[in-house]
């Protein structure tokens, strides 16, 4: 349906014609490009209770562009995982973590009166919770203060997931142990993976919990809260590294490899895509339409805007370690475990951006529908 517009003429004489509201020898505050709408960035809903973000709910998704990113120093540290809720990043490694509350711009140190090396964080309702070694790191005011609880298992563990109220721990090295807590990490219970490995990432979405092994032609899910396990067969037997769920699709990618998955039908089959190379693919995470892959010595990222099924690349501001990403408030983050180094996406660019010369000026515009 076509999107009608508010013109405002000069000496501010409005002409009702739709939501809009623009000047008449202003550029074209809509304009359409094989068959996509875009709208000039700076429109704004005549509604009272409108503003600028709920413009563009009204007219579609705004997608943050995985093409322009900008650096952004931490202090000093080494960081494996990055999460994001209540408008808070959080980043965990050796020893630290780090908050930001300002959209991956600034970081800050917090107190964390446990010394332990943190590989993978996930984000509840209420909840950061991080895991390394046997032990979980749980936090309930946003990453300021944390607790630790000890894991039942007997092995190292490598990733945690959230999801319909559950916290899943998969193990890391030549295991078939899981942990599941229903009780916002504060105890925990064992559970049965099908396969022996060594797990890498296990992701929720859909109702269901998917994790992925190093050197497996399987990949395990549990429909039933982390309490069993049932197996799937992947493409090929590849270093399966990170699996993330978005817009009903589980993707999967392979390090030093070209190899990625991704499944529709929540983790039960399995298709193949092909990466744009065969770089260290180590976190796959995704945001509003967009699923973005960072890689180990690289200063490449590779996006998706079709599900997984197509891959495209964007360079990074340096070539570092990267080894985690999240998305949040309209904005990718990634973190390097060497080079103590943050980048982001910037939020006002968007995927899709045509632009228009008005009085030698160069307009950008945002896709909306």
């Amino acid at each position: 349906m076509p999107i009608s517009l508010k013109s405002v003429v000069g000496g501010g004489t409005a002409v009702e014609l739709g939501e809009v509201v623009w000047m008449q020898d202003q550029p074209q505050p809509l304009i359409e490009v094989d068959g996509m709408s875009f709208l000039k960035s700076g429109n704004v809903l005549t509604d009272e209770e409108a503003n600028y973000p709920e413009a563009f709910e009204k007219f579609g998704e705004a997608k943050a562009n995985p093409m322009v990113w900008t650096l952004a120093p931490t202090p000093l540290g080494a960081f494996q995982s990055v999460a994001y809720g209540s408008n808070v990043f959080v980043a965990v490694g050796a020893q630290k973590i780090l908050r930001s509350t300002d959209d991956g711009l600034t970081w800050v140190q917090t107190t964390v009166p446990f010394s332990n090396g943190w590989k993978s964080i996930t984000r509840g309702p209420n909840t950061f919770a991080t895991v390394g070694g046997t032990k979980v790191n749980y936090s309930n005011d946003d990453g300021l203060t944390w607790n630790q609880v000890v894991l039942p298992t007997t092995v190292d563990c490598r990733s945690i997931a959230y999801g319909d109220g559950v916290f899943v721990v998969v193990g890391e090295i030549a295991t078939n142990e899981a942990s599941y807590s229903t009780d916002g990490c504060k105890t925990w219970n064992m559970a049965t993976l099908k396969s022996v490995s060594s797990w890498q990432s296990v992701a929720y979405g859909g109702g269901v919990f998917v994790a992925v092994a190093w050197s497996l032609l399987k990949a395990n899910y549990s429909v039933d809260g982390g309490k069993t396990w049932n197996e799937a067969t992947l493409p090929a037997v590849s270093s399966w590294y990170s699996i993330a769920y978005g817009n009903g699709v589980f993707v999967a990618v392979a390090q030093n490899s070209d190899q990625a998955a991704y499944s529709t039908d929540g983790g039960k089959t399995w298709a193949a895509s092909t990466m744009p190379s065969s770089a260290k693919w180590v976190s796959v995470v995704y945001g509003n339409g967009v699923f973005v892959v960072v890689a180990q010595s690289s200063d490449q990222v590779a996006y998706s805007i079709d599900d997984g099924k197509t891959w495209a690349t964007a360079t990074l501001p340096i070539n570092s370690y990267w080894f985690s990403a999240a998305y949040g408030n309209n904005v990718f983050v990634a973190a390097t475990s060497y080079g103590d180094q943050f980048v982001r996406t910037l939020p006002a660019a968007l995927l899709g951006l045509p632009t228009e010369t008005h009085d030698g000026l160069s307009v950008q515009y945002m896709r909306v529908k």
